[in-house]
């Protein structure tokens, strides 16, 4: 069942349905080949994180039944609180995979070629990170952090 929930995007307060059939934001999916870059230590607004910055490929272009699949890559970052070693926020960078859902769209609608669709998809590419603050965990919640690989 989904739930109502408020999230910011982009600065704004927006209403938004959760759950596992209401996913409350493309680019966040349970994930196993999600990349860990980096980890660094990072202040914000006066209190103290560790910050992991992590990357994962996506594959689209099966559910607009293209015979191509176009990889995007989706960048998270991770804000675990050091005081409480609880995440307080995850910033998702969905330039990339807006851009490729654009290339996607434009060859399934309009028929254009792979080619076609990317230069229009770069003449309309805009930076779009979304950043959601983590005001509540059950206290029962374990976050497992896996060494950091280069």
């Amino acid at each position: 069942d989904a739930y109502k929930c408020v999230v910011m995007v982009d600065g704004v307060w927006q209403e938004a349905k959760a759950g596992q059939d209401a996913p409350i934001f493309s680019g966040y999916e349970e994930r196993n080949d999600i990349k860990i870059l980096s980890k660094e230590e990072k202040s914000l607004d006066g209190t103290s994180y560790i910050v992991y910055k992590t990357e994962y490929k996506t594959v689209i272009g099966e559910e607009y039944e293209l015979e191509e699949n176009i990889e995007a890559i989706v960048s998270q970052e991770y804000y675990i609180n050091k005081e409480t070693g609880k995440i307080e926020r995850i910033n998702t960078d969905t330039s990339d995979l807006n851009r490729t859902n654009n290339i996607a769209i434009s060859m399934y609608s309009s028929g254009d070629t792979l080619e076609e669709a990317t230069e229009k998809a770069n003449e309309q590419a805009s930076e779009t990170t979304v950043e959601v603050e983590i005001t509540y965990i059950d206290d029962n919640y374990v976050l497992e952090i896996p060494e950091v690989t280069k």
